[in-house]
Order: structure tokens, then C-alpha cells, then sequence
């Protein structure tokens, strides 16, 4: 993934009323800034999924969710941190769920009831009564359902009907990062499928129709997405034609936050109670907004659309610059602009604002800014050279546990290229590489197979 220390490093004020907040989180956590801050915006777009929007123009409506991926190593407290930032998510959740236990349950009886009612109606072929039910039954299955306001690990194919279940939104929060791989068609024998989840960042309308199963439909699905990521996993997925061809990787903002293991306070200040009861209070009352069938709409004054409109112009001509190359091809750079745009819309909604002010604007700019430097470290560096692919085969082999491997086993542990497994000869270069530099060493062919020890990889 390359070196993140000379990256720039998130500036917290970025973050208005929730500056201090992720201060202390980095302090207590022992983490890079750019950590707690993406999560802390990952969670504000989690706590009003559906509910916004901001008009530009007649033509152009962007909504306000955010795809949050931040890639770190291991031990770099990734868990932690995302259980402190979404725990007042969580807790939401629970006691919702808590407080509607027993008229949940008393809708599912009704709903059983409704059972019996539309058996004697169709008996009686009572087409008013059948009509009646119906009705009836839309209003309560809906009071039968619990609130799902994020999934961890679940397929495309399950995802759709939690959607439509839960006014058409959903959020997959996780530290592990086992969505790309279902994405990736982990449990649909390698056919990917990313469809729900294109659909969910732009706010599309879902129709869902399979053999055998109810159709799902979705008049606006909507999807947040926040994951903290290791390295190869990372990797994987910026090699996946499926995931990168398809724009999936180009909606996401990408945090790679410095490591700070070996470096750090063992004796932090913990977040005071003041600044986790306010965050947490702030959450709660974003949670508790009502989900209106249609987004509100959040305006821009005239000096905030003014300063937008002049980044939009710089945007125009970075593309032929820091924002062409790469981010261009895989479509990141056209998706700018509508990052920025989303950014500001979650820290007025953060600052508790009812429209975008001009410090909004200018602070998603330069967030914005920084998100390009993480961007192109992370997509763009040169993972054709041997350095580069020294570690890549490095990663692997840790990945593996591995003391003694065998060519055929590099070939399908290395990085891919264009889905398919490299070259023997191609492995064989790197692999020499490695030998040379004392990190492995060749051994007796066993049976015509090549064979290597695992020596030092610091």
C-alpha cells in the first residue's frame, strides 16, 4: 500500500462541532487522527441514511450518503476505535428494539390472525375483505419489524430484502472487510455482483426479480458503507476487475492512517465524559430524526454554492493533473466534486445546521484534498515494480504462514493481474528478487517442483 507517514495527516477542526471529540478518540485510542475523523463521518452518515439531500441545481440532487474505507494494518486498534465511534449507534439500536419488543410481538400475532381472516375470505371469495386485509396487513407488517440500521457480513442477495424491509436503507459497518469478498462472489461460485450496492450510494430505485424467490422492490434503496480493512485485503480488492471495473472503489473515500504501533503513549487521557455524552446526544438526535418518504432537501447559500462552483472549475483541470491517471480510469476523480459536495451536507448536519454554509463547503474541500493524496497512494502507486511486488509477495507469505512454499502455491497467493494468476516466470523474478535480498531461500527441487524457506521478512 506504500508508506502513509508522509501523507497528510486529517486535521480534526475539519470536523466543526465534533473536533474535539475525535481529538480525544485519537488520544485515548493511541491513533492516527484520520482514523477516528473517517469513522466519526461514516457514523453521521449511518444516523441519517435517507433522510437528506442537497439540491445544486435542478438537475443535479446528490444524496448525502458516504463509503468509508480505511485500510491498516493489524494491531493498529481498528476494532477498537470503530466500536467506541459506533457505539452510540448500537445502543440505539438495542434499546429501539428493546422498547418494541412486545409490539413487535403482538404484530406478528395479528399478522397470524390476518392468516386466518384472508383463508375464510378466500373461501368465500369476499373480494372487499381480501382488499381490506391486504391493507391491513401492509400497516402491520411493518409495526413486525425490528430496526436494522447496519449489517456486517452479508451477501448481495441478502442485503436487497433487509433493504426493503427497513424503508430501503441499510449500512454495512464492519472491521473485517468479509462484504468484498461476498461482493466478489464468495458464495455465488466467483460471479460478482455489486449491483445493490452502486444502486445504494446514488440512491436508485432496486427491482430484484429471481426464479423462484418474492421480488424485491426498492423505490430508493440507500446504502452507507463504512470499513476498516488490512493491506492485502485492500490489495485484493484493487485488483478485482469486478469491484474496480464496475465503480464500486471509485465511490469510496480512502483513509490510510500512519501506524503508530511502537510509537505510542501507554499511559493516554481518556475522552472526557462531557465530549462522549455530547457526541453520543448528537448521534441519538440524528437516529431519531423520522425517515421521510422522500429526502429532505439541505440548501446552499450563495456564498457556499459560489465557493462549490469554483472547486468544481479547479476539479475540471486536475483531471488532467493529480486527478488523472489512474483515479481517471477507475472513475474516482468523476466522483470528486459529489464526495466533496456529500462531505459538506455531513458536517452542516454535524454542526446541526439546516443548510450548507460557506465554512462547510471549505472544510469538505480540503478534506477533499487530503482525500486525493490517501487516494492516489492507495490506487495509484506503482504496484508494477519489483519493489512494490516484493512486498505484495512478502504480505502474502505472512499472510499464509508460511515456512517452505512451492511455486504453484506463490502463484495463487500473489497479487493477480486482470483476475488472472501471474506467470510462472513472472513469480520466478520476484522470487529472485527475495533471494537476493536474503528474505528467502531456494531449496532442492522436491518431485520437479521448486521449493523455498522462509527466512526473514522484517
Amino acid at each position: 500500500m506504500g508508506d502513509s507517514k508522509h501523507l497528510p495527516r486529517f486535521d480534526p477542526d475539519w470536523l466543526g462541532a465534533f473536533a474535539d471529540y475525535s481529538r480525544a478518540v485519537s488520544e485515548s485510542f493511541q491513533v492516527a487522527p484520520e482514523l477516528p475523523a473517517c469513522l466519526i463521518l461514516g457514523a453521521v452518515s449511518v444516523a441519517t441514511l435517507g433522510k437528506y439531500a442537497v439540491k445544486v441545481n435542478s438537475d443535479w440532487i446528490e444524496p448525502t450518503q458516504l463509503f468509508v474505507c480505511v485500510v491498516a494494518g493489524s494491531s493498529e486498534r481498528k476494532s477498537p476505535t470503530i466500536r467506541r465511534v459506533f457505539a452510540p449507534i448500537y445502543d440505539y439500536e438495542r434499546k429501539t428494539n428493546d422498547e418494541r419488543r412486545i409490539a413487535v410481538e403482538a404484530a406478528k400475532m395479528r399478522l397470524k390472525a390476518l392468516d386466518k381472516r384472508e383463508s375464510a375470505a378466500v373461501q368465500k371469495n369476499d373480494v372487499p375483505a381480501m382488499l381490506e386485509i391486504a391493507r391491513e396487513r401492509q400497516s402491520v407488517q411493518r409495526e413486525a419489524r425490528t430496526v436494522t440500521l447496519t449489517v456486517s457480513d452479508a451477501t448481495p442477495e441478502v442485503i436487497a430484502p433487509i433493504m426493503r424491509d427497513n424503508d430501503g436503507c441499510i449500512s454495512c459497518v464492519s472491521d473485517e472487510g468479509g462484504v468484498f469478498a461476498n461482493i466478489s462472489g464468495r458464495y455465488a461460485k466467483g460471479v460478482a455482483n455489486a449491483d445493490i450496492f452502486l444502486q445504494g450510494y446514488s440512491s436508485e430505485p432496486v427491482k430484484v426479480h429471481r426464479v423462484g424467490r418474492e421480488p424485491v422492490v426498492i423505490p430508493r434503496a440507500c446504502m452507507s458503507m463504512v470499513q476498516c480493512i488490512q493491506p492485502p485485503i485492500a490489495r485484493e480488492i484493487l485488483e478485482n476487475p469486478a469491484l474496480n471495473g464496475c465503480g464500486l472503489v471509485a465511490r469510496f473515500i480512502w483513509c490510510l492512517p500512519e501506524e503508530l504501533a511502537g510509537h505510542r503513549n501507554i499511559h493516554p487521557e481518556c475522552v472526557p465524559e462531557r465530549l462522549e455524552r455530547a457526541y453520543s446526544e448528537r448521534i441519538e438526535a440524528l437516529l431519531s430524526i423520522p425517515r421521510p418518504d422522500k429526502p429532505d432537501v439541505l440548501t446552499m447559500s450563495d456564498a457556499a454554492l459560489k465557493l462549490f462552483n469554483e472547486s468544481r472549475e479547479k476539479t475540471e483541470k486536475r483531471l488532467l493533473d493529480d486527478l488523472g491517471g489512474e483515479l481517471k480510469e477507475c472513475g474516482w476523480s468523476g466522483k470528486h466534486d459529489g464526495r466533496v459536495l456529500r462531505i459538506a451536507a455531513t458536517l452542516a448536519l454535524i454542526d446541526g445546521c439546516s443548510s450548507i454554509e460557506r465554512k462547510h463547503i471549505c472544510r469538505g474541500i480540503n478534506i477533499g484534498n487530503w482525500m486525493i493524496t490517501h487516494a492516489k497512494q492507495l490506487i495509484c502507486d506503482n504496484s508494477s515494480t519489483v519493489e512494490a511486488q516484493t512486498e505484495q509477495y512478502k504480505s502474502a507469505i505472512r499472510r499464509k504462514g508460511w515456512k517452505v512454499f512451492a511455486l504453484r502455491d506463490m502463484q495463487r497467493a500473489a497479487p493477480r493481474r486482470g483476475g488472472k494468476y501471474p506467470k510462472a516466470d513472472e513469480v520466478m523474478m520476484i522470487l529472485d528478487a527475495l533471494v537476493e535480498e536474503g528474505s528467502i531461500a531456494e531449496l532442492d527441487a522436491d518431485e520437479g517442483q521448486k521449493r523455498w524457506q522462509v527466512l526473514n521478512l522484517d
